[in-house]
């Protein structure tokens, strides 16, 4: 039951939904067995795998409820595991915490969040880079996501300190060792650097978040990623409407027109696997696209 739940876990499915509600009752199984009183470390290790699926399933469905099922769990394991007894584990529960925080919409915002960042420091007491590359550069990430959608302190700061987070997290990454977590930095990378360009309009950050989005699609295949290969295209559509928009390009128009393949592509891909407020928002932009290319003359198109 338990490997069958990491199976579903970590298996890329199609459906966030169905693969990580079948890992919740894989491990649920599983711990009819693994009591904590005759398995602690292995209690804990399902425990753990609980509460990330729950953060996997609150990006799809039922977010507060799936958010506070993952805090719950996180936060049984830290009654039994501690920074010198079960280390590992420990730092894992505090990330899981902390990511549980990062994502939850009832409270005072800025508390959360000063929960979040104190769970991810936590965590990487264990979490060395030397000792555990990934789970140091995957807590970057995330410290960089706090940072991204932070409520407190000045925006383009917390945009900055986003985009220093993300880098580090990346630059561990960088020898294709672990390809999910540095596709994960390369896309956080872009929406941090187009949140950049909204507030500073400084030429050129368009162009980076562009790069990072691209690069993000060399690990985020259609056939494996189908909803990050979705987000990434749709990313990559705002990032050519505001080219033309903003006529950074001389209002080519063809900016428009490749804003609008991108989002076909991220339409193309089963809405059962994207939020449904994303997906009736990418086919509000994308008649918006088509109505802008009506009024323009194609022909006008600047040649290569």
């Amino acid at each position: 039951q338990s490997h069958l739940a990491w199976a579903y876990s970590h298996a890329g499915f199609t459906s966030i939904l169905n693969g990580s509600s079948e890992a919740v009752a894989h491990y649920q199984n599983a711990l009819r067995v693994f009591k904590e009183s005759d398995y602690p470390y292995e209690w804990v290790s399902l425990q753990i795998g609980i509460s990330a699926a729950y953060l996997d399933l609150s990006t799809v469905t039922n977010r507060d409820e799936n958010v506070e099922s993952s805090r719950t769990a996180a936060q049984e394991v830290l009654r039994v595991c501690t920074e010198t007894k079960f280390p590992q584990q420990w730092a894992e529960a505090q990330c899981n915490l902390g990511n549980a925080y990062r994502m939850l919409t009832c409270g005072d915002p800025v508390d959360n969040e000063k929960i979040a960042r104190e769970s991810y420091e936590a965590g990487l007491r264990v979490f060395k880079k030397d000792r555990f590359p990934k789970d140091w550069a995957l807590t970057q990430i995330n410290l960089g996501l706090l940072y991204l959608g932070a409520h407190s302190g000045q925006r383009v700061d917390n945009l900055t300190k986003a985009v220093d987070f993300m880098q580090s997290g990346a630059s561990v990454c960088m020898n294709g060792d672990c390809g999910e977590i540095w596709a994960h930095a390369e896309f956080t990378l872009g929406m941090a650097f187009a949140e950049l360009y909204n507030e500073q309009k400084i030429e050129g950050q368009l162009g980076i978040a562009e790069i990072c989005f691209e690069e993000s699609l060399q690990v985020y295949t259609l056939e494996e990623y189908p909803r990050m290969w979705s987000s990434a295209h749709s990313a990559l559509s705002l990032i050519y409407s505001l080219r033309y928009a903003k006529k950074e390009s001389g209002g080519n128009v063809d900016d428009l027109l490749t804003a609008k393949m991108h989002l076909e592509k991220a339409v193309s891909v089963d809405t059962s696997i994207n939020l449904k407020g994303e997906r009736e928002a990418e086919l509000v932009m994308l008649q918006a696209i088509s109505n802008e290319l009506a009024k323009v003359d194609v022909s006008t198109r600047k040649k290569p």
